[in-house]
C-alpha cells in the first residue's frame, strides 16, 4: 500500500524557513516506511536562491521533480512556490534514474541510452514497473515525441506518466528538471513504482480541431521536433507574419505555447501542436512534437471557460467511484493562459477539492503542475494502455486503495 504525505511552501525569499515549513509538514521521521520517494514541483527562485541544496540536505529520501508555472497541492495554490508529495510504502519501492546533458546528443544517442534504461526497469528487477513517473527539460534536440518513438520499439514496455518542463519566462536553460542530487536543464528523471498499485488515468482536452483561423499553411523544412520554413519562409519570419512574435519576444518565443497549433501528417493524422520557443541564435522555432516536412500547419485557440469547465470534468472522473487517495495530475500551461487569470485552473480544482472534502467527510489529495507537454496512457480500440505524447491537455494519474492514508 501506497501513503502520501504533501506539503507546500511559499516562503521562497527564505530558504531555511521554507525546508523548516516543508519538514514540519511531510514529518519523514514519524511518517516515512521502508520505501520513499519525494516528487517536488518548484518556481524557479527555488533553484536560482539554491533552496534546493538545503531541501535535499534535510529530506532523508530522493527528490525528483521539475519546475512549474504554477504550483497547487491539497486547495492551495501559487506562482512562486515549492510543493513537496511524499510517497511511502512497505511492500511498494521506487528506482529513480537519470539521463542528463541532452543537449549534447543526438536524438539517436538519447534514445539509445533511454531503450537501455527502459530495458533495465523492465527486466533488471524480478517485475515489470506498475507505472514510470517521468519528468524531462523542454529542448529542441529531444522532444516528448522521440521519447514516445523510443518507448514503442521496447516489447511490451512500461506505462509512462509524465511532463516536460517549461519556464513560462523563455529564459534559456531555466526548463529545469531535479533528479540525482541536481537541477539541470538538460535532463530527463524517471522514477519506476514497483508493486501492486491501484491506478487510474485520466486525460481531458479542451480544444476542437475544426475551430481554427488563418489559412492553412505548409511546412517546407523541419528537423525532428524543430520547425525552419513554413512556405519556404523563415519559421520566425512567419511566426512574426501572423502576429506570434513580436519584438518584445523575438530572442525567446515567449508565450507562443498559448496559440496552438493543429498539425496535419502527410499520412493524414491531425493532432495538437505546441510551440515552445525560438532555437537560441537562429531562425527556428521548436515544439513539443516532431514535425514533418510537407506536413499542414493552421493555429487554433483555447477558450478559457472552456477549459475550466473541462478541467472538473475531470476532476469528477478522478472521484466518481470511491475515495481517492491521491491524483497526481499534470495541465499543459497554455490551459493557464487561456484564462483571465493564469491561476483559474488552479482555483478551480482547489473549489473542486474543498467540495469534495465536505461530501466526502475526507480530503482529497492531489498536486498540480504545468507543462510543456505531456505523456500519459490512453486506451487503444481493443481497450489497452497504450502510451501517447499529448499537447493542450490535462492529464491524471489517480492512487485509490482500501485504506486512507492519514
Amino acid at each position: 500500500m501506497l501513503k502520501f504525505y504533501t506539503a507546500f511552501t511559499r516562503e521562497i525569499d527564505h530558504p531555511e524557513a521554507a525546508v523548516q515549513e516543508i519538514v514540519r509538514q511531510l514529518e519523514p521521521a514519524r511518517n516515512a516506511l521502508k520505501n520513499t520517494v519525494g516528487i517536488v514541483h518548484f518556481c524557479l527562485d527555488f533553484a536560482t536562491n539554491e533552496t534546493w541544496k538545503l531541501l535535499i540536505a534535510a529530506l532523508p529520501f530522493e527528490l525528483v521533480g521539475c519546475l512549474s508555472a504554477c504550483i497547487s497541492i491539497n486547495g492551495e495554490y501559487s506562482d512562486c512556490a515549492v510543493s513537496v508529495t511524499m510517497i511511502t510504502s512497505d511492500d511498494v519501492c521506487f528506482s529513480v534514474r537519470a539521463i542528463d546533458n541532452i543537449h549534447t546528443k543526438t536524438a539517436e544517442e538519447t534514445t539509445g541510452e533511454f531503450l537501455k534504461l527502459f530495458n533495465e526497469f523492465s527486466h533488471g528487477k524480478k517485475e515489470k514497473p506498475a507505472m514510470v513517473l517521468q519528468f524531462m527539460s523542454s529542448l529542441p534536440n529531444f522532444s516528448s515525441n522521440d521519447l514516445y518513438d523510443a518507448i514503442r520499439t521496447v516489447d511490451d514496455p512500461c506505462l509512462i506518466f509524465g511532463m516536460c518542463a517549461l519556464n513560462i519566462g523563455g529564459k534559456p536553460g531555466t526548463n529545469l528538471v531535479l533528479a540525482d542530487g541536481k537541477i539541470s536543464s538538460s535532463m530527463c528523471a524517471m522514477v519506476a513504482f514497483y508493486g501492486d498499485i491501484n491506478i487510474k488515468y485520466h486525460i481531458d482536452m479542451s480544444i476542437i480541431f475544426d475551430e481554427t483561423y488563418g489559412e492553412e499553411a505548409k511546412i517546407t523544412e523541419a528537423e525532428g521536433a524543430v520547425l525552419k520554413s513554413v512556405n519556404d519562409m523563415p519559421a520566425l519570419e512567419y511566426f512574426k507574419q501572423k502576429g506570434l512574435i513580436s519584438s518584445g519576444n523575438e530572442e525567446t518565443g515567449t508565450g507562443i505555447a498559448a496559440v496552438p497549433a493543429i498539425m496535419t501528417y502527410k499520412n493524414g493524422t491531425k493532432v495538437a501542436c505546441s510551440f515552445l520557443g525560438v532555437v537560441e541564435g537562429t531562425q527556428h522555432l521548436f515544439a513539443a512534437r516532431s514535425l514533418e516536412d510537407g506536413a499542414k500547419i493552421v493555429f487554433s485557440y483555447l477558450d478559457g471557460e472552456k477549459t475550466l469547465r473541462r478541467a472538473e470534468v475531470l476532476m469528477r472522473e478522478i472521484c466518481e467511484d470511491g475515495q481517492v487517495d491521491y491524483a497526481m495530475i499534470f495541465s499543459n500551461v497554455a490551459r493557464a493562459w487561456s484564462c483571465s487569470n493564469i491561476m483559474a485552473e488552479s482555483q478551480k480544482i482547489a473549489g473542486f477539492a474543498k467540495t469534495y472534502k465536505l461530501l466526502k467527510g475526507t480530503p482529497l489529495r492531489y498536486s498540480l503542475a504545468y507543462a510543456g507537454g505531456e505523456l500519459g496512457p490512453v486506451r487503444d480500440v481493443e481497450g489497452n494502455f497504450i502510451n501517447m505524447p499529448h499537447n493542450y491537455s490535462i492529464i491524471a494519474c489517480s492512487f485509490k486503495s482500501s485504506l486512507i492514508s492519514e
